[in-house]
């Protein structure tokens, strides 16, 4: 049976709006993040390579799926902050970094610690950081060939 183009689209996006509701019934744990950006890029590789166990999912914010959460959540379609969804949750800025660094291995667990200083200055820590990120890393961090269970991390 030949598919037209259209057809195998409707069919991933029928697939990953179910995987996104398995994940969300299953109270999985989803990293949105700024797919444009080269140092969200190396973030999202970074966590991959130091979360304990593996129970983190991706998103970048601008995919269908990415998309979808957003609009499930009721938050803008342009948001550029990396979020943390958890338990029907969903955490921005500083909250989110937190959230993910709980998730990680030591010693970057550890900071953790830093939920102990008061939100307004995390998060102004953290818009710095965000308005400077796309100067931080310049160069696009050469691509690595993901095997089958980082692939499936992904949402599309």
């Amino acid at each position: 049976m030949n598919l037209t183009h259209d057809q195998i689209t409707t069919k991933n996006e029928q697939f990953y709006n179910e995987k996104i509701d398995i994940l969300k019934s299953e109270k999985a744990t989803i990293i949105l993040f700024d797919g444009e950006c080269n140092f969200c890029n190396s973030t999202v590789n970074f966590i991959i390579k130091n979360e304990q166990g593996s129970s983190l999912f991706f998103s970048s914010l601008q995919s269908k799926a990415g998309q979808k959460i957003l609009k499930d959540n009721r938050l803008p379609a342009d948001n550029k902050s990396i979020l943390f969804l958890a338990d029907g949750v969903v955490h921005q800025r500083s909250e989110a970094v937190l959230n993910i660094l709980a998730k990680m291995r030591r010693p970057y667990y550890y900071l953790v610690l830093f939920k102990i200083l008061p939100l307004w200055f995390r998060d102004f820590i953290y818009n710095v950081v965000a308005k400077h990120r796309k100067s931080i890393v310049t160069k696009k961090v050469s691509c690595e060939i993901p095997s089958p269970q980082v692939l499936d991390k992904f949402l599309m």
